[in-house]
């Protein structure tokens, strides 16, 4: 084999190569990810939980304490720290750089799991989060909702017809419904009735709360079974008696209920801020998408799933914000602008050379290392 056929057999080896690498990258193409900002994971894991009204060192010692030594014995575990505050509480976790994260956050939420029933019943189940830098916490899709029923029918409507279908896309993180009028408990009490029982409004504003009130007495330790377990005690008078059935006073031996002196309903809140459209009443549904999606597909096959519903008449669907068009807008300015560049490259090439030749070569080895 002489040094020419060597050549062209390496060369048609090289060429055959570098095409596999472009279809390659061709293939790739549609599994780019596309967002309005990049992700970057960090070896950073956060427990946070509630416990309403129970001070910061009940806390520590009953839970925050608990956790971490419990998440210390997971290996690959670099550095643990934690706050607790009054009614809650958060945990940092920091894992160790060559460490599996997705492992040790699974191990993470399995000991979560398990120790949850021995943790006192009054904290809320602790939320296990990845921290992210450079996500956006911003909705990616934004849909109003009019009707001119009332915004707890259509906030009904969307968690029972809309959001199970949008949540089960992949690539949607969470969803929230904004702009519903809660209800309250409206209690008009009457005022010769408290008047003739020497009683004021302040007596029925005093007893509800303390119906409802929760009081942590402290902390103490427990000797059982050789083993020494911490106690906590609180007070409460808090169970399944109705609102009208709460005692207010005792007068002349006798229990006074609210029912006695005040009428109770149960009624939407006065708003504070009105969404309106057409004299019709408005909701908000936000949509969330995971971190390191690709942004422009998700809207697309959000977009699909809510046209395959079946609205009815009297609800309306509107677009509000969609995060994609401006996604859009800017690969088309960078687009428009490589092309740009590229023309300008290649008649600078042109009017140096005249030879066809050295341009296409030019735009074939331009173009393959895009795509490879």
């Amino acid at each position: 084999m002489n040094i020419k056929e060597s050549y062209q057999k390496n060369s048609f080896t090289i060429i055959v190569f570098a095409i596999c690498i472009t279809l390659i990258g061709i293939c790739c193409l549609p599994h780019l990810n596309i967002q309005l900002t990049p992700s970057k994971s960090s070896n950073n894991l956060t427990v946070n939980f509630q416990w309403p009204n129970a001070s910061a060192k009940l806390i520590e010692a009953e839970a925050t304490s608990k956790l971490e030594g419990l998440f210390n014995t997971v290996q690959g575990i670099e550095s643990i720290s934690s706050h607790s505050t009054k009614g809650s509480a958060y945990i940092n976790i920091s894992i160790k750089k060559n460490v599996n994260i997705d492992a040790a956050r699974f191990e993470i939420a399995t000991i979560i799991r398990q120790t949850y029933s021995q943790l006192p019943e009054e904290i809320s189940y602790p939320s296990l989060s990845l921290n992210i830098s450079g996500e956006t916490t911003s909705p990616i899709l934004t849909y109003t909702i009019n009707s001119g029923e009332s915004s707890h029918s259509i906030e009904e409507y969307v968690a029972n017809e809309i959001s199970p279908i949008i949540s089960q896309i992949k690539g949607v993180n969470n969803l929230s419904i904004s702009g519903v009028t809660p209800y309250e408990w409206e209690i008009s009490y009457k005022s010769q009735a408290l008047e003739n029982l020497n009683l004021t409004p302040s007596h029925i504003r005093e007893a509800i709360t303390n119906f409802y009130s929760t009081t942590e007495v402290g902390t103490g330790q427990v000797f059982e079974n050789q083993e020494i377990h911490s106690l906590h005690v609180r007070l409460s008078s808090f169970n399944d008696t109705p609102l009208e059935n709460i005692p207010i006073a005792k007068v002349n031996s006798r229990i006074i209920y609210l029912k006695d002196i005040a009428s109770i309903q149960l009624k939407e809140k006065m708003p504070t801020s009105y969404y309106r459209i057409n004299g019709q009443n408005r909701v908000t549904l936000n949509i969330y998408p995971e971190p390191r999606t690709n942004h422009l597909q998700l809207t697309t096959d959000i977009k699909l799933a809510l046209n395959s519903i079946v609205i009815p008449p009297s609800f309306q669907i509107h677009l509000a914000y969609d995060e994609s068009e401006y996604l859009t807008k800017e690969l088309e300015t960078i687009i428009t602008r490589t092309i740009l560049s590229l023309v300008f490259l290649l008649v600078f090439v042109y009017i140096l050379n005249r030879q066809i030749k050295y341009l296409l070569l030019i735009i074939i080895s331009f173009v393959v290392n895009i795509l490879a």
